[in-house]
């Protein structure tokens, strides 16, 4: 399987993976709520890939595809990386995005992965990284979402639960854990996990964080595929098709 086959996520592996407790309370943490979103923007974004010049060291990067920005504007698809990884690893979905007609935001975790204990830094970051986006680009508003791999996989599942008033789909590639916040709005979730992957087992998803969504009363589409942690091609070709 070669770069254009897969995004192969590297880092170190996940030992740990932990579901929210679905008889308990669910978590309301006000760090987790993303105050950003669109606007008419100031300045236009060229084609291509732009970083987002938002911190030195650990940043991330805006991808905008060739051609006239759509009527509404253009979707907006934000993907987080996986543990100890970086926006880089996202390089051969710009090639997806493109063929699509998507931004593409990648954000980077501020530190090795990304905080699902107390959504501070990492929330804050990607809210900014959203205000740089909506600065520069005109997106619709009805067409934004927000995805990521492992440990970013689960992050984005979070913050697509505290932030279903602004993403409508949410998407996540064999995520490692899920933490239920305090709902609001009622997007769609998509959730891929290899049969074969030894870092996160399949069964995190199949048998804990996908019955916690259903249960809660989301629509979830829940697809197997065959192979380890890694994010097919056509997985995620299946997953930006949504938005």
């Amino acid at each position: 399987m070669n770069r254009r086959d897969a995004i192969r996520m590297g880092g170190t592996a996940l030992a740990l993976w932990a579901c929210h407790d679905p008889s308990g309370p669910t978590a309301d943490y006000p760090e987790a709520r993303l105050r950003a979103r669109p606007r008419e923007p100031i300045s236009k974004l060229p084609p291509g890939v732009t970083p987002l010049e938002l911190a030195a060291g650990r940043d991330g990067l805006m991808v905008v595809p060739d051609g006239a920005t759509p009527t509404s504007g253009w979707p907006l698809a934000v993907l987080l990386h996986g543990s100890g990884g970086n926006a880089e690893y996202w390089d051969p979905v710009h090639a997806i995005a493109q063929d699509l007609g998507l931004v593409l935001l990648l954000p980077e975790s501020r530190f090795g992965s990304w905080d699902s204990q107390d959504f501070t830094a990492d929330s804050e970051f990607i809210d900014r990284a959203l205000l740089r986006v909506f600065a520069r680009c005109e997106i619709d508003a009805r067409r934004i979402a927000i995805g990521g791999f492992s440990a970013g996989g689960g992050y984005a599942l979070t913050l697509g639960i505290a932030n279903g008033d602004l993403f409508g789909d949410v998407f996540a590639f064999a995520p490692a854990r899920l933490t239920v916040l305090q709902r609001h709005g009622s997007p769609s979730f998509y959730v891929a996990h290899g049969t074969a992957d030894t870092s996160v087992p399949i069964t995190v998803s199949r048998d804990e964080i996908v019955p916690e969504l259903e249960e809660r009363g989301y629509v979830v589409n829940f697809e197997e595929f065959e192979g380890g942690h890694v994010v097919p091609a056509g997985i995620a070709a299946r997953a930006l098709a949504r938005i």
